[in-house]
């Protein structure tokens, strides 16, 4: 996708750039929930979100694809969460830049949005902490969280700057404007120029006088 340039096509193609790396993993999904069909032999007994050591020891293969199909399913989710720098936050932006709205609401909009998220997800460190005793998920949790409000944070920073160019959310506005070239100036003569007119006379650019050409 990073050969497929779409800037030049405005918010609409920063969209479809936004929204094409999450969207790839629906066909992965739906590939490997297919092969788990086949090695389950359609018993939807072994599809569950957790993995079990008596499930892996039965049939390991529906097991490891069934694994593959939520990673894809939670993967889609996770990166169309609307927070920036997630794909999400991106796509958020380039909606609202599709309908005209203002630069400064639309930073504020995506940020506030990224915080809402952020709080969310150290909601979730902590119930994977806690309650579930899962380190790992809640860490990284937080890690994720830090790095949202931190994009949030640059994004407010813009707005009381009134300085949005180059941020990656208006790059197709960036475009557009640089995209556009002016019209040439009219040629003009210089002094040393003449102009033929009509009945074989010449005209001069420093006096505007005309006069018989010369045979």
């Amino acid at each position: 996708f990073a050969k497929i340039d779409l800037h030049d096509k405005g918010p609409k193609g920063d969209l479809l750039i936004a929204i094409a790396g999450p969207f790839t993993h629906i066909p992965q999904a739906a590939a490997w929930f297919g092969l788990f069909l086949w090695a389950s032999k359609g018993d939807m007994w072994y599809y569950s979100y957790a993995v079990y050591l008596n499930q892996l020891e039965e049939n390991f293969p529906a097991v490891l694809f069934c694994s593959c199909t939520n990673l894809n399913i939670c993967l889609f989710c996770f990166h169309m969460l609307p927070a920036y720098p997630l794909g999400g936050g991106h796509a958020l932006g380039a909606i609202m830049l599709m309908r005209k709205v203002d630069k400064a609401r639309v930073a504020t909009v995506v940020a506030k949005s990224g915080l809402v998220v952020a709080v969310l997800l150290c909601i979730n460190g902590v119930v994977d902490m806690i309650l579930w005793d899962n380190s790992d998920f809640g860490f990284w949790s937080f890690m994720i969280a830090f790095i949202v409000v931190w994009y949030s944070t640059a994004l407010f920073k813009r707005v009381a700057d009134r300085n949005f160019d180059g941020h990656p959310i208006f790059y197709s506005t960036r475009e557009a404007s640089t995209n556009t070239v002016a019209a040439p100036a009219p040629a003009t003569a210089t002094n040393a120029e003449t102009f033929e007119l009509e009945g074989g006379q010449v005209a001069t650019p420093a006096t505007g006088r005309g006069k018989n050409k010369s045979k």
